[in-house]
């Protein structure tokens, strides 16, 4: 998923006017004016977004169009069709999928109507009905999903707002799957490129220096795929698999131990002199 902070007291000006405007005729069943207020926010919400789905990650094109989501349905939360923080940008196919979907772990902890209580999506009120699905812009997906090393997905630790959030998004759907594995296989193919030349080369590695040379571009590469700047990525697995070095890529080195030691050793030498440090 894709963790955004989007200030929530800072809606855009237009949408601000806009809904002023037209929220009663909203709240009388008039569906256009929520069709319009789409409009004025898609811009806002790609920028944000970095022109990615907030639940799968995929660029935005790769997945077909571009769509304004309500976290909370309009068919559950009407009143919330033009809330700023109810709003994130995501692709057709999830958005297909979530539909009216927002289930609770308790069912009559549901709010059912707007009340004098703030709407924000990270008030008390709001966050007190318990629901199981993950908001990219208020949870932390790493504490709820996973993926392995060869690239499915599931919930962490019996998560249920993660298994129900794969569930829902079908965040495990082989198209998602296969550019997880593709992801995944870049930066290995990599990594066991850079392990020959090592050995070939094993009797000229003298120092820290030269070990940490044939391996840093990749792992800058590497370190590039968690960055929340970099659009064309799955950060949530890019920060994974920078994390989990072992289990995604040195338990599948071929050769011998020796050589998965110097990987080891070049990775600790990396994240020591430019990230640890």
């Amino acid at each position: 998923m894709r963790s955004i902070k989007k200030d929530f007291l800072s809606p855009p000006p237009g949408l601000v006017k806009f809904a002023a405007k037209h929220m009663d005729k909203m709240l009388d069943g008039d569906d256009n004016p929520i069709k319009s207020c789409k409009s004025k926010v898609r811009k806002h919400l790609e920028t944000h977004y970095l022109k990615r789905c907030a639940y799968c990650e995929s660029t935005i094109g790769t997945t077909g169009f571009s769509r304004v989501d309500h976290f909370r349905p309009i068919a559950k939360y009407r009143w919330l069709a033009m809330e700023w923080s109810n709003l994130l940008l995501s692709c057709e196919k999830c958005n297909e999928y979530k539909s009216d979907s927002f289930p609770l772990r308790v069912e009559k902890k549901r709010v059912i109507n707007p009340g004098k209580e703030s709407h924000l999506a990270d008030s008390p009120h709001m966050m007190d009905e318990g629901a199981l699905l993950l908001n990219p812009e208020l949870d932390d997906a790493s504490e709820h999903i996973t993926f392995s090393p060869d690239g499915s997905i599931k919930e962490r630790n019996g998560s249920e707002k993660g298994r129900t959030t794969i569930d829902i998004c079908k965040l495990d759907r082989d198209e998602l799957t296969e550019r997880y594995k593709k992801q995944i296989g870049g930066i290995l193919y990599d990594i066991k490129d850079k392990t020959i030349i090592a050995a070939t080369f094993y009797t000229a590695i003298k120092t820290d220096e030269d070990l940490l040379l044939i391996f840093i571009g990749t792992f800058q590469a590497l370190a590039g795929l968690k960055n929340p700047g970099n659009k064309y990525v799955y950060t949530q697995l890019g920060t994974q698999m920078y994390e989990e070095f072992e289990d995604f890529f040195v338990r599948k080195l071929p050769g011998n131990e020796d050589m998965r030691f110097l990987v080891r050793r070049a990775f600790e030498l990396f994240r020591q002199r430019y990230f640890d440090s």
